[in-house]
Order: structure tokens, then C-alpha cells, then sequence
């Protein structure tokens, strides 16, 4: 359990939408530790317009979800996470290797 809590600013100024529990019906990929959403499990999704008028949209696996919650005070930035855990909470490369998801040391090379 982290004695502390992750706090960050959104870097490009838009309009939040939505955020809204869904169940997928497709197979897609959380944001946060890039694991697949199965069909048929729970994921939050998250949509929005940037000022410049863009949109957004970003989906959550339950566990990433749930950890965010548990850890985030304020703004963040979606996809950043697991970033920010590692900047936080690990002490080092062997650190992270034990505290961050499987997937994600696979797609960062850590393996």
C-alpha cells in the first residue's frame, strides 16, 4: 500500500465529457497498462473534446481503474500512471520490475 498520493496537471486544456463504466462487447486495450479488455469484462471509458476541437476517448481496465482511483488527488493524465508510479514509488530499475504490470515491462523492454 503507497503512503502517498500522485498528483499531476493535465498538459493540454480541454473539455472533459464523459467517464462512464461500460462492459465491453470487443476486445480492447487499456490506456493505462496497455493489457487487453477482454469481452466481456469491465472498463472505464473516458471521452472529451480538446479546445482545438479534437476528441478524445481513452478506456481503463478495472485494475488500472481502481488503482488510480487509489492513488490520484486532482488532475491526471490518462496513459501516465503507471509512469508516474515508477517516478514516485520506485527506487530503481529491479524496483519497478516488481511493482509494475507484466504487460507494460513487456512493452517497455524491461524484460
Amino acid at each position: 500500500m503507497f503512503d502517498s498520493c500522485i498528483y499531476g496537471e493535465h498538459e493540454t486544456e480541454g473539455t472533459f465529457l464523459r467517464e462512464v463504466k461500460r462492459k465491453a462487447r470487443k476486445r480492447h486495450k487499456c490506456c493505462e497498462c496497455v493489457a487487453p479488455i477482454e469481452p466481456g469484462e469491465w472498463y472505464q471509458h473516458a471521452e472529451g473534446v480538446y479546445d482545438d476541437g479534437r476528441f478524445w476517448s481513452v478506456r481503463t481496465c478495472e485494475v488500472c481503474h481502481r488503482i488510480r482511483k487509489s492513488l490520484v488527488r486532482g488532475s491526471f493524465i490518462y496513459g501516465e500512471l503507471w509512469n508516474a508510479i515508477e517516478e514516485y514509488y520506485c527506487k530503481d530499475r529491479e524496483d519497478a520490475k516488481t511493482m509494475l504490470p507484466p504487460t507494460l515491462l513487456k512493452a517497455w523492454k524491461y524484460e
